[in-house]
């Protein structure tokens, strides 16, 4: 199975140290990362023990900016990963930009420095951590689920047909933002998370036997109660719970031959009991205005592009008065599903 290729923007003053963990994880992961100061035409030039007054030696600065830009836009390449902390860095905010505005890549920041919030850096990175352990959990999880990926994106127009596949989606972030999440039951015990926690099964399991709101000192006991049910404990994944006291708006959408068809509620429980004691529908202008109305604008925006990208399939939300999940926006995309 192909794994993934990522360009490695990073100060220069920490090449060393960045190239260390480089080679560790690349051993760990078996995903390949290009370092501009290593590993492609022109590294020589910026391997050197020079400072700052090596620049006044180069004497066509295109001769950096290029080969930098070429490893990015490298059809095999699959984004950038950038490591932001105190150190400056002209050329790392620059690739960045390069790779998610100019050539639609992927970019991944790992933030040290306390500016993860910065709104410069979360518009120009596809998921922003705090550690660049999150960040090797994050890819070995998306990887893993590669051939999930191929078969989701190759289909036109594309289509999500099996549940294993909206899981991948969701728990890889392509729907967009979604409450902290944990892979499996040993990464949410090692995560020491404190709070509340919902359990659903990636192959799939009826919403009545979807827990809400367990308390994690409770997992324990609820996982060996699923598992004595026929359930697959390594099929189980973990989300914090959310904050269903602020919901606006909550249900499912999709494209009818009359426009939009909405099936929702506004009722400020979990949404498995809002739709079937509390439900309402909508279709066209209607649900249209309804969505506006319940959602932060980009959140609508969001909505209206994972509709496009999926014309045919189910969009099931839920939107809140308040900001939510990794990304802090005010909603969450819970599955894309065609089947």
């Amino acid at each position: 199975m192909r794994k993934g290729v990522y360009y490695l923007a990073h100060p220069r003053v920490q090449r060393e140290e960045v190239r260390k963990w480089e080679k560790g994880f690349e051993r760990r992961t078996g995903i390949e990362l290009v370092n501009p100061f290593y590993d492609h035409e022109g590294a020589d030039k910026e391997r050197n023990d020079l400072g700052k007054e090596k620049y006044d030696l180069i004497e066509n600065p295109w001769d950096i900016v290029r080969g930098d830009l070429s490893a990015i836009a490298d059809p095999k390449c699959d984004g950038v990963i950038a490591l932001i902390d105190s150190k400056d860095s002209w050329g790392t905010p620059m690739e960045m930009r390069a790779a998610h505005a100019e050539y639609g890549k992927s970019v991944y920041s790992v933030v040290t420095n306390g500016d993860h919030n910065h709104p410069w850096l979360r518009a120009h990175s596809d998921k922003v951590f705090r550690t660049r352990d999150a960040l090797e959990n994050h890819l070995v999880d998306l990887w893993r689920d590669a051939d999930v990926l191929t078969r989701v994106f190759s289909r036109n127009p594309k289509t999500v047909r099996f549940k294993q596949e909206a899981y991948a989606l969701f728990l890889g972030g392509f729907f967009g933002n979604k409450p902290q999440t944990w892979e499996n039951y040993s990464r949410l015990m090692e995560d020491d998370f404190r709070g509340k926690v919902s359990i659903r099964s990636r192959a799939g399991m009826g919403r009545s036997r979807v827990q809400y709101g367990v308390p994690t000192e409770n997992v324990s006991e609820i996982v060996d109660g699923l598992m004595k049910g026929g359930i697959c404990r390594d099929d189980l994944t973990f989300n914090e719970s959310m904050p269903d006291e602020h919901l606006t708006i909550q249900g499912e959408v999709t494209r009818a031959p009359a426009g939009l068809w909405l099936h929702y509620s506004t009722a400020k429980d979990r949404m498995n009991t809002a739709l079937a004691e509390a439900p309402k529908h909508a279709n066209g202008f209607t649900a249209q205005q309804l969505l506006k109305d319940g959602m932060i604008g980009r959140d609508y925006m969001h909505l209206m592009d994972l509709m496009s990208e999926y014309p045919n399939d189910v969009v099931e939300f839920s939107s809140y008065s308040v900001p939510v999940g990794e990304e802090k926006t005010n909603s969450v995309i819970w599955e894309v599903r065609g089947f």
